[in-house]
C-alpha cells in the first residue's frame, strides 16, 4: 500500500481577505495536503491572530522571511502590484509559489517569473477561482457541445453601484477595478474563446470612488477565430444586467438567477434558406423561415469549487501531475491587461 506523502509546508504571505479568509480559513485550514509553517504580514495584530490560531512562524516583512525563509510553498495574497517581484525573489530560493490573481502587472514579468520557475524546476500558478465556478464550467460545457455553432460573441457583465474605498482603488498598490474583477472576467472569456486574442480595445475611468484607480472599465476583445468578447466591470452602473450572454450561428445562452437559459436549433434539421434576387417580395423585412428551436434551463451543479485548486496544486507538487492553471494560460490575461493599462494613459 502506497505511503500518504507528508504535507507540503506552506507559508501565507498577506492576512488579509484573500490570504486569511480565503486561502487559511476557506482552503488550507482543513485541507489534508498542506500545513501552515509560516505567514508574511505587517500588522502586528494580524500576526498574533495567525501564531494563536494557525500556531506558526510569523514574519513582518517580505525582507524578514527572505532573509530566513521556511516551508515548500508559497502562496502571495498581497497587493497586486508586487505580484512579480515577490514571486520571482521566492522562486530564486527554491519555492513553488501560487500567486493570486492578478499573476502580475507586465508580460515581461510573467515571461520572467515562467523562465524562472522552469529553471528552478519548480511549480508557478496562479489563483483564478472562478475557472472552477460551477456556472462558468456550465458554460464552457454547452460551448464545447456544439449546440450554439460557431461562438460569435461573449459578454459579461459585471456592474453595480459601490463608492469603494479600501486599497483596491489605489493605482500605487496595483489596485483598479480592471485588476480586482477584470483579472476573473477577462480570464474567463478568453477560456471560453479558446483563441489568442487580436485587437483590444479598453475604456478605464474613475468615476464615483475617491481614489485615483478605475472603477469602470470596459474591455473589447476580437480573438484571432473571430471571437468578439464585451467585458465590462463596474461600480457606476445601476442598471441590472445579465451576467452572461452568449451568441452563436445555432443559437444563444443568457444567465439569470435560475441558471442558464439555452435555445438553439439543429442546423441539419432546419429547412434549406436560399437568398432571394430582386426587389423584397411583397415589400416584406420578414420572411417565412420556421427554425426547429429547442430551449433548455442548465441548473449549475456545486462541486468542490475553489478547492479544487488546491487539490491539483497537491498532486502537481508531489506527483508531477499537471496544472489546472499553467502560468502560460494566464500570461494571455496579463497581456490584456497591460494594454488596457497603456490605453488609457489619463488614468494609467
Amino acid at each position: 500500500m502506497a505511503s500518504t506523502p507528508p504535507p507540503i509546508t506552506t507559508v501565507i504571505a498577506g492576512l488579509g481577505r484573500a490570504g486569511w479568509d480565503i486561502h487559511w480559513r476557506q482552503l488550507l485550514k482543513e485541507h489534508s495536503a498542506y500545513r501552515v509553517v509560516g505567514v508574511i504580514e505587517p500588522l502586528a495584530a494580524r500576526r498574533v491572530e495567525a501564531e494563536a490560531e494557525i500556531g506558526c512562524r510569523t514574519f513582518a516583512s517580505f525582507d524578514d522571511f527572505l532573509a530566513d525563509p521556511v516551508g515548500e510553498l508559497i502562496v502571495l495574497a498581497t497587493p497586486s502590484g508586487g505580484h512579480g517581484p515577490e514571486a520571482l525573489a521566492c522562486l530564486e530560493r527554491g519555492l513553488h509559489v501560487a500567486v493570486d490573481k492578478p499573476m502580475c502587472q507586465s508580460v515581461a514579468e510573467a515571461d520572467a517569473m515562467i523562465a524562472l520557475a522552469r529553471a528552478q524546476q519548480r511549480v508557478l500558478t496562479c489563483f483564478h477561482p472562478y475557472r472552477f465556478d460551477p456556472t462558468f464550467r456550465a458554460l464552457c460545457d454547452v460551448v464545447r457541445s456544439g449546440r450554439l455553432g460557431r461562438l460569435v460573441e461573449i459578454k459579461c457583465h459585471r456592474t453595480g453601484f459601490f463608492r469603494r474605498n479600501d486599497w483596491v482603488m489605489r493605482k500605487a498598490r496595483g489596485g483598479g477595478l480592471h485588476n480586482v474583477w477584470g483579472s476573473h472576467t477577462v480570464d474567463q472569456c478568453l477560456q471560453l474563446a479558446a483563441s489568442p486574442v487580436r485587437d483590444i480595445f479598453s475604456d478605464l475611468q474613475c468615476t464615483v470612488t475617491p481614489g485615483d484607480a478605475d472603477d469602470h472599465c470596459k474591455i473589447l476583445l476580437r480573438c484571432e477565430n473571430s471571437v468578439l468578447i464585451d467585458a465590462e466591470v463596474s461600480y457606476c452602473i445601476t442598471t441590472p444586467q445579465p451576467e452572461w450572454i452568449l451568441a452563436g450561428t445555432y443559437g444563444g445562452l443568457v444567465s439569470s438567477a435560475d441558471g442558464l437559459q439555452v435555445k438553439w436549433f439543429d442546423p441539419h434539421a432546419a429547412p434549406p434558406l436560399a437568398m432571394q434576387e430582386g426587389p423584397a417580395a411583397g415589400r416584406r423585412y420578414d420572411n417565412d423561415d420556421v427554425l426547429p428551436w429547442q430551449e433548455e434551463t442548465i441548473t449549475p451543479v456545486p462541486g468542490r469549487g475553489s478547492g479544487e485548486f488546491y487539490d491539483n496544486l497537491a498532486l502537481a507538487i508531489r506527483e508531477g501531475a499537471p496544472l489546472a492553471i499553467t502560468p502560460e494560460s494566464v500570461r494571455d490575461t496579463i497581456a490584456v491587461l497591460e494594454t488596457c493599462r497603456q490605453q488609457n494613459p489619463v488614468i494609467w
